[in-house]
Order: structure tokens, then sequence, then C-alpha cells
């Protein structure tokens, strides 16, 4: 038995795909599909509640009548589709910020410059807490948590969609900006420093937290497994020359500011 699957979205009760048409349902069925399935989203008609449905339709012609029938079925489907998305949120984050972790970034970072207009520049933000080792064994691991997650906060804050921010594992953050300036992307480069900067945790006096940020920008055709290690090497001259500042280093590695 063939099966037609598709997906498709009702708003407000009116179909947005046409192929639940008598007209397009003869036409499947002439093709000796016997049933069609799908998964999609509306918003019921009276209270404009979003949800998911399932439905499945098999179709049928009487031998004795040659007459053309279809039976549906169809279920509300709203719980099992908000556990699936939640699984899928949980795969692609970090587990204690929430950011993107280290594969879905690099598959969702190799998705832009792929599709990165010619116009368009791109840049890898490598990130590391100054000291954090340091936070980490005197005031423990809580407090180290708590700060990486105000960390992860103030990036995402304004380093928004559609650009990326993740963590790679312990105070190692990346991100990945985009756009038709490259001097608003150098400038959102200092901007880190100065956000980050502006985070205080509680020891035995109140400290400050700084970050050394390595940025390289992208070349046509590059990948994400290519910029990499320019960024941590930009990073490295970051930390080298006192760290809390930007290093932004070109293709052949000579550091621009």
């Amino acid at each position: 038995m063939k099966t037609y699957v598709a997906t498709f979205t009702l708003n407000f009760g009116k179909k947005q795909s046409s192929y639940l048409t008598a007209e397009e349902l003869l036409r499947i069925q002439r093709e000796g599909i016997e049933e069609v399935r799908d998964f999609y989203k509306m918003l019921l008609p009276e209270t404009h509640e979003e949800v998911w449905v399932y439905i499945v339709i098999h179709l049928l012609k009487f031998p004795t009548n040659g007459h053309h029938v279809a039976f549906a079925y169809i279920k509300n489907a709203t719980e099992e589709q908000k556990k699936t998305l939640e699984f899928k949120h949980k795969s692609e984050r970090d587990g204690l910020t929430d950011l993107y972790n280290r594969i879905t970034f690099e598959h969702k970072a190799n998705e832009i410059l792929k599709n990165l207009d010619e116009s368009q520049f791109c840049a890898l933000f490598m990130m590391d807490l100054d000291g954090f080792k340091v936070i980490n064994d005197r005031y423990g691991h809580q407090t180290g948590d708590k700060l990486l997650c105000r960390v992860a906060s103030v990036l995402e804050g304004f380093i928004t969609a559609p650009n990326l921010t993740g963590r790679l594992g312990g105070d190692e953050f990346v991100a990945m900006v985009y756009g038709n300036g490259k001097e608003g992307i150098i400038n959102k480069a200092r901007k880190v420093c100065k956000e980050i900067e502006k985070i205080s945790y509680e020891g035995e006096y109140m400290r400050i937290c700084t970050i050394s940020v390595g940025v390289v920008f992208s070349s046509q055709g590059d990948t994400f497994e290519k910029i990499y290690p320019k960024a941590d090497k930009a990073l490295y001259v970051a930390k080298k020359q006192g760290k809390n500042q930007v290093c932004i280093l070109d293709n052949s590695d000579t550091n621009l500011y």
C-alpha cells in the first residue's frame, strides 16, 4: 500500500494547502496511493488556541459503483508534539546554560557559512572567561555554575538571532555573528568584553568577571572546522596580550586590531 505524507498549516480552520480538496485526493488516489498521513498545526477558530493535529485519510473506490470515498481519522497530538519539541530542545542545548551545545552550534554555523550572501561579513567569536579556574577553586562549583549561566544570559541578550551563541564546554563560549557591516561585527565583539565586565560575583568581596575574545572573519567556502582553529589562536593571543580584550586575526594570522 502506498502512503502519501505531507505537512501543511491550518489557520483559523482554513487550509493553507490544497491537497485535502476532493480534486487533489482523487489525483493522489489515481497514483495508486491509498493512504494519506499528515501532521500539522492549526488555530482553533473560536478560541484561537494553537494545536497540533495528526490525520490519517484512507482512500477507497467501491468496485460495485466506482464511487470514491475517503475516511479520515483525526487526533489532537499537541501533547505528543510538545514532548517531541522538548526532547529536540534538550538534545540541541547545553544542559547548564541552555545555549546551543557544540554539535548543534557546529551544524548551524556550517549552514550559515554555506548560505552566506557574498555581500555579507561573517565572524566566529571564541570567548573564554579570565581566571575561571580560580573562581571555581576558591568559591566552589556552584558559584562557578551561576557565573556561567549569567555570562550565557548576557551573551544571548545582545547576540540575538539569526546570530548564534553556544557553549563548547567549561568556560569556553562561542558565537557566530554576520551582517552587512564589518565594523558593526567588530564593535559587537568589543561589546562582549564591556558587557561581561558588568557582571560581578560574591566572594571575600565583590569581584568583577572578565572575558577574552578571539575573532576571525570567514572567507568564501569556509567551514566551521576550518575557521575554528584560527579563532582559537586569536583567543590565545588575546589572553597573552593581557586578557579582557579582543584579538582579531585575518586569514593570514595577522593581528588586525
